[in-house]
């Protein structure tokens, strides 16, 4: 099988142990991080020597800011054999040990397939080239062994594992410019450039920004002691409030939905409308699906706390509605609710 097709099907079978692994996104962790990484890789240059596919490991520590951004400081190994040298068979190996400072960004408000979170990232660092072990007409005199300049590209994508755990596949090209190539008995300039499939695992050691408190519930009006009255009206309208990119319904609120559905069952009012709403980060077609997720839910614990199926109407309308007017692509805790009105 070619290196090509090596790397096509590991390209293949890393994606495919992200989807089934999948789970939709987490909000951002704040604080440092680590991880473990290993995969495939070639090498190819701009000198007259070719190589075979070889593995690659790294491991980083690094910062999560929190607003999609990282920082890392990378330590990695590749070791690949040498094919030929001037077109000529050899038996000798390359190995490239790199440090390096990236930087990273991750698109967390574009997941593909609501469980895949792309990233994108850049490091400058240096590393150390050595080769040797050539045996094609005896010991070569001259081994390629120097630190040169390094910069590397990454793309990948990402999915959560478990709390603070995720499951990284990358696409990493790393460029060393000016190597020195062997090419007989005699040097040569060139640049050389490792392409590298890389499966890691990643763990967050911070926290979630904390959320925005939910608001209170509406206290009922107090009945004045004076002269008989009416009963005060029963409460119509409840909010309740999501974490970014959930529709799980929290404590507080099934606290309030628990008043609506006393009241309901109390006799006071015999319908509910259920309308769910998004923030504006991501696409209408998908935040239009987690809005309905999000009434669906409320509706699941309204028919848990007594309410009849029949006497509640759902609707989602994605990102528009909003609480508090915001662009496109802000995070609102207030715009991520949903409103239960009793008829």
């Amino acid at each position: 099988m070619t290196t090509k097709k090596l790397l096509a099907a590991a390209l293949l079978g890393a994606v495919s142990a992200l989807a089934l692994t999948g789970a939709a996104s987490a909000d951002p962790i704040v604080g440092p991080y680590g991880s473990l990484g290993v995969g495939a890789q070639f090498n190819s240059s701009t000198g007259s020597a070719t190589y075979d596919l070889g593995p690659s490991y790294a491991a980083s520590l690094g910062w999560s800011f929190g607003n999609g951004f990282r920082s890392e400081f990378e330590a990695a190994y590749a070791g690949n054999g040498i094919d030929k040298l001037d077109h000529v068979k050899q038996g000798g190996n390359l190995h490239v040990v790199s440090f390096l400072l990236n930087g990273i960004y991750d698109f967390d408000q574009y997941p593909l397939l609501g469980i895949l979170t792309p990233h994108a990232g850049a490091g400058v660092g240096f590393s150390s080239v050595h080769a040797g072990g050539f045996n094609a007409g005896g010991p070569v005199p001259g081994l390629i062994s120097e630190k040169t300049l390094t910069f590397q590209g990454i793309l990948g994508l990402e999915t959560p594992l478990a709390y603070g755990t995720k499951l990284d596949v990358d696409y990493r090209l790393l460029s060393n410019p000016h190597v020195k190539f062997v090419q007989g008995n005699n040097f040569s300039q060139g640049n050389l450039f490792d392409h590298t499939l890389m499966l890691s695992v990643r763990y967050d050691f911070g926290s979630p920004p904390p959320a925005p408190p939910a608001p209170a519930p509406v206290a009922a009006a107090e009945t004045p002691v004076v002269a008989p009255a009416p009963a005060p009206e029963p409460q119509r309208a409840f909010q309740v409030f999501f974490d970014f990119n959930k529709s799980d319904i929290t404590a507080d609120a099934a606290s309030i939905i628990k008043q609506a559905s006393d009241t309901v069952t109390a006799g006071h009012l015999a319908k509910i409308a259920v309308t769910g709403h998004t923030d504006t980060v991501g696409s209408a077609a998908y935040n239009q699906k987690l809005s309905e997720r999000r009434a669906a839910a409320v509706k699941a614990e309204l028919i848990k706390d007594g309410v009849s199926a029949d006497a509640i109407s759902t609707v989602g309308v994605g990102k528009s509605g909003l609480l508090v007017p915001t662009p496109d692509g802000v995070r609102e805790p207030q715009n991520r609710r949903a409103e239960i009105e009793l008829q």
